[in-house]
């Protein structure tokens, strides 16, 4: 049995969508001129995976890890006390810390 050697963070039996983490925008084929590389989510470090939602690209309501409002990428089960479509908030009843920078695990506290 043939396995695509799927490489720019693709997944899949025939490399047709982006892999865990890697969905800011939708799964596009590669090109002659473009890779199409599938790009990651800012998730600040809170959570390991996301996915891509047109409504939240539509908004520009998505950071990118460049620091932009592009992509639709929402996280996945944010850890360390934060939500958010960038896991970038505490969740009710924390506080965050300004101690701690936006990654780190210690951002929310009671």
């Amino acid at each position: 049995r043939l396995q695509c050697d799927c490489q720019h963070n693709t997944c899949g039996g025939s490399c047709d969508r982006c892999c865990p983490g890697f969905n800011q925008f939708p799964w596009k084929p590669a090109t002659a001129d473009s890779a199409n590389e599938c790009q990651p989510c800012n998730c600040n470090g809170h959570a390991h995976d996301c996915y891509y939602d047109p409504e939240v690209d539509r908004h520009k309501a998505s950071r990118s890890r460049e620091d932009k409002f592009e992509g639709g990428g929402v996280c996945i089960n944010c850890q360390h006390h934060t939500t958010g479509i960038n896991c970038e908030r505490c969740i009710p009843g924390y506080y965050r810390s300004p101690d701690h920078p936006i990654d780190s695990p210690y951002i929310c506290y009671r």
